[in-house]
């Protein structure tokens, strides 16, 4: 799937999720706009998250083995 993008993070404090999406959001969105040679929105929608705990960390992992893109 070439429409969205997965991040595995672990912010050190966890209600930083919100600013740290933002921040990636826009910067991919301005980086992209620019190699394109375009203006506007780039990203359809709002991020979508789902959390589990510390000692699940391979959880994440193997979803990226699955679907690597």
């Amino acid at each position: 799937m070439s429409n969205h993008v997965h991040y595995l993070l672990e912010p050190k404090q966890p209600e930083e999720l919100p600013k740290i999406m933002h921040w990636l959001n826009w910067y991919t969105a301005m980086c992209f706009n620019r190699m394109l040679n375009r203006t506007g929105h780039f990203w359809e929608k709002r991020y979508h998250s789902t959390g589990f705990v510390n000692s699940d960390k391979q959880r994440g992992s193997k979803y990226f083995a699955i679907y690597p893109r």
